[in-house]
């Protein structure tokens, strides 16, 4: 009994480091990018601080529990902007437009779920990337009730052509502003009920190591940025996989940078197989300051290892002054 206590307790110990771990990288993630790498996983740290204290209050494991809870109220603090940012209000006598997306995922080959997913979400408007040729061949199935369709062109580098598709109940019209800055975005201008938005669909790289260059990704929000301070950046709406989550330091700079809100993000995406509370959210939407979101949620899993977000958004209350 006292060998299973023991290794009991050597466990929690490793658990303990983990979170701790976790919370004093959320908290230093600004300083270096390997701190913000481990910070994304705050969420998921968080779960795993309350599982562990409950196991440390059975055990009583007193010394333990209190580092779990401290771990803990450490990570919920730093959470609290990509849970519950401060956005505008939305008009309350607006319609709402809902919009589907999803990193599809080059190596899904489950159209019919895929098809499923958006059918059950219902939105106005799917936006998608890592659309390959194999997704591209059954997009009137996929995108059944869509008629109005567009597509960049297929990439060239990347087996199968990926390439970002937005499919919409409403009339699309080209939102390009003319840069090449080698970005996987998507743009078009939607005409909702209540006036045209500027819709952009994004695919950011992957951090380092994942990806070899250590600046990669900043590099990238930083162009992406520029993009969108080069057109529309009031009525805006900013959907994508961006390989980060909304609480990170680069994705915290990159709001500064284009002066976007993101959408509440409480519960992750990635990796499907993962119960929500230990996914991260890396698939996420921002908002330029004539939009609001009134729901952000997750969607029915379409065979991606991502599963899909589904965002609403209003226009924003005017104020005076």
């Amino acid at each position: 009994m006292r060998k299973r206590s023991g290794f009991l307790g050597f466990l929690l110990g490793l658990g303990l480091l983990g979170v701790a771990g976790a919370a004093v990288s959320a908290w230093l993630s600004r300083f270096h990018h390997l701190f913000d790498l481990v910070a994304m996983f705050a969420g998921p740290a968080l779960s795993a601080a309350v599982v562990g204290l409950v196991l440390a209050t059975i055990l009583r494991r007193w010394r333990m529990a209190g580092g779990f809870v401290a771990a803990a109220l450490a990570l919920f603090v730093f959470l609290q902007p990509q849970w519950s940012p401060r956005g505008a209000a939305p008009s309350p006598a607006a319609p709402p437009v809902t919009v589907y997306f999803a990193n599809v995922w080059a190596q899904n080959e489950d159209n019919a779920a895929l098809a499923r997913s958006i059918a059950a979400a219902d939105a106005d408007v799917v936006a998608l990337v890592e659309i390959t040729d194999h997704h591209a061949g059954a997009m009137s199935e996929i995108l059944k009730g869509y008629p109005y369709r567009t597509s960049t062109s297929p990439a060239r580098r990347f087996r199968g052509g990926p390439r970002v598709v937005v499919g919409s109940r409403y009339p699309l019209g080209p939102s390009d502003t003319g840069l090449r800055d080698g970005l996987a975005v998507g743009e078009v201008t939607v005409s909702g009920p209540s006036g045209p938005f500027r819709l952009m669909a994004v695919h950011l790289t992957r951090p380092w190591p994942l990806d070899g260059r250590v600046r990669a990704q900043r590099d990238q929000t930083r162009r992406l940025a520029r993009r969108i301070r080069a057109g529309e950046d009031e009525r805006l709406l900013v959907v994508g996989d961006f390989n980060a989550t909304a609480s990170s330091a680069i994705l915290r700079r990159f709001a500064n940078e284009a002066e976007v809100t993101p959408a509440p993000a409480r519960t992750g995406t990635w990796f499907d197989p993962l119960p929500g509370v230990f996914r991260i959210a890396i698939d996420n939407a921002f908002v330029g300051r004539g939009l609001a979101v009134t729901d952000r949620r997750v969607g029915r899993s379409n065979g991606s290892d991502h599963l899909p977000i589904i965002v609403t958004v209003k226009p924003a209350r005017r104020t005076n002054g």
